[in-house]
């Protein structure tokens, strides 16, 4: 079968979305996809803090000066990405902490309900 054999498929379940609607969905989408950029970023940031707690606890085999500056960047590291974590929790998209950080329901979306 040659690809212009196949049948267009056309939605006609829902009206085409107002500029307006895309905009504020596009937003939506935007903002979602920063908060989860950045969540990983701070999972990312206690990764690192905890390899420098490895490399803090793995005595003599590091140069002198190591151990010392790898404790106090997991000591710094650590709260500033559980801050950003709080962050994220207090001001994402829909600021709805459950299973994931942030729920994933675009604008006007209901629920439950569900269309006819």
């Amino acid at each position: 079968m040659k690809q212009t054999d196949r049948p267009e498929i056309i939605n006609f379940a829902h009206a085409p979305e107002s500029v307006a609607k895309r905009i504020q969905r596009l937003s939506w989408e935007a903002k979602v996809l920063a908060a989860e950029y950045a969540e990983q970023f701070a999972g990312e940031v206690l990764v690192l803090a905890e390899r420098a707690t490895e490399i803090a606890d793995g005595g003599e085999a590091y140069p002198p000066g190591v151990r010392e500056l790898c404790e106090r960047m997991a000591n710094e590291l650590r709260p500033q990405a559980n801050s950003l974590l709080a962050i994220l929790r207090q001001v994402g998209p829909r600021a709805d902490p459950g299973p994931k950080l942030l729920a994933l329901e675009p604008p006007d979306a209901t629920p439950g309900a569900e269309e006819a």
